[in-house]
């Protein structure tokens, strides 16, 4: 496992799922969609435990090589299925809260599009 995968899965970025998802709860809020606002808010711990198991997974791949790629896959089809029952159960509540709850489940994602604009500012920098 390379060195600078492992160190981008750090328990800061707990923080950033957080901030994000709440940001994308008050937004929601604001333009008037409560029910999004609700959904965001709600699948936000669940994309934070999203989080804790890859981050688990990848720090005990870097300790265990030869089993690190298959937990790796196991862990990624796990998330895959807990947040395809995140969403089927927000739709259970409406559309809004269903888009709130996938705002809050990207939010990882959207964590690392700043890492990458950090990344293309300090290469800028020099």
């Amino acid at each position: 496992m390379s060195q600078t995968v492992v160190e981008r899965y750090t328990l800061r970025r707990l923080r950033s799922i957080g901030l994000i998802a709440a940001a994308c709860a008050v937004i929601a809020w604001w333009i008037g969609y409560p029910q999004m606002a609700w959904g965001a808010i709600g699948a936000a711990p669940i994309a934070m435990f999203n989080y804790l198991i890859v981050y688990r997974v990848v720090h005990e791949a870097e300790r265990e090589k030869s089993r690190g790629l298959r937990g790796i896959l196991l862990t990624t089809l796990a998330r895959l299925a807990i947040s395809l029952l995140t969403l089927w159960a927000a739709s259970r509540f409406g559309i809004e809260v269903m888009l709130g709850a996938l705002a809050a489940l990207v939010s990882e994602m959207l964590s690392y599009t700043g890492d990458t604009v950090r990344a293309i500012i300090s290469l800028k920098r020099g």
